[in-house]
């Protein structure tokens, strides 16, 4: 009898194991993956203001700088919006369990609302 509560045991301990290897994988991946993702979208933003800035700059002399600036950070923000869009979608459909995998979330998504599925929540994003 002990023997037996022990194999069971042994068998729930070693499933844990698993599960808990497992989610530490899944950390792992989200983790490596929004940081990527939030150092293109620094980037991006930052990068995009700058030529959007001396673009408007030179299209528009005469316009007060205050107002340039601003313009080109609310285009800025909507630039890296759109490159970190895409990946939040995939990294809340793995956090919650949705897709076991990055390659996974892409081909699903893509499957079930095409290009459209990345940008759920856009609005949103630019809301805030």
């Amino acid at each position: 009898m002990v023997k037996y509560l022990m194999g069971k045991f042994s068998l729930v301990v070693c499933l844990s194991c698993v599960s808990a290897y497992a989610n530490l994988i899944l950390i792992h991946h989200v983790y490596t993956f929004t940081h990527i993702t939030l150092s293109y979208l620094r980037v991006l933003t930052f990068g995009s203001y700058e030529i959007y800035k001396q673009a408007l700059l030179k299209r528009f002399p005469n316009v007060k700088p205050a107002l340039i600036y601003a313009l080109s950070a609310i285009l800025g923000d909507v630039t890296g919006s759109g490159w970190l869009c895409p990946s939040e979608v995939m990294k809340q459909q793995l956090q919650a369990g949705i897709y076991p995998s990055m390659g996974e979330a892409i081909k699903g998504i893509w499957k079930k609302n095409g290009l459209g599925g990345f940008y759920q929540g856009f609005t949103g994003g630019l809301a805030r």
